[in-house]
């Protein structure tokens, strides 16, 4: 009897004046299925500036081996930057548009897969834009003679942006006479949206 993987062809089925055709078949080799992959992107951290300024992004991409190809995109406030990955690690720099209020914002980290990996993506992380502290400027006052009325020649302090000083002790307050008399102010900035209070 003679066989092959597509058909049997016995000696008792063939008449004296027969003959045997050869059937041949196909072998379909199937490529293994890419491995799946988990992107993770970081969380990034900057104080409010009224300048651009540069920050990096990453993102770790992992699988069942070390993945060393591909890349990872960023999409954070409408630009998207990119990076290739190596040694399961991906990163870009950034620019944060001037002026950008503080907050959080959405960072998407998309793998681009090489061979072999699936793609994966990230959505959980955020770039937060952090409240900047103004910088407050005074210097010591000058010693006064008892009896005189604390005036803007000692509550002089100055910040880097617009708003409001309250000095303890107010304006008009006359100190008792002694040394190493305690000042204070507090400044609250008219942009409390990007600055925090501070004080001196």
């Amino acid at each position: 009897c003679l066989s092959d993987w597509s058909s049997d062809v016995c000696s008792s089925d063939l008449s004296s004046n027969s003959s045997i055709t050869g059937v041949s078949g196909d072998i379909v080799v199937t490529a293994p299925a890419p491995a799946a992959t988990t992107t993770a992107a970081s969380n990034v951290p900057v104080t409010y500036s009224p300048n651009a300024q540069s920050t990096t992004l990453s993102a770790t991409v992992t699988s069942t081996s070390t993945v060393n190809n591909g890349s990872v995109s960023f999409t954070v406030l409408g630009s998207t930057v990119s990076g290739n990955v190596v040694n399961g690690s991906a990163s870009a720099g950034f620019t944060v548009p001037a002026a950008t209020a503080a907050g959080s914002y959405a960072i998407q980290a998309a793998y681009t897969p090489g061979s072999g990996f699936a793609a994966s993506s990230d959505n959980s992380k955020q770039l937060t834009v952090q409240k900047a502290t103004p910088s407050i400027t005074w210097a010591d006052p000058a010693d006064i003679m008892g009896g005189t009325a604390l005036s803007a020649t000692q509550l002089n302090a100055t910040a880097n942006v617009p708003g409001t000083f309250v000095y303890a002790p107010l304006a008009g307050t006359v100190l008792s006479v002694g040394a190493s008399q305690a000042l204070s102010v507090t400044f609250t900035p008219t942009d409390a949206t990007d600055y925090t209070a501070a004080s001196a």
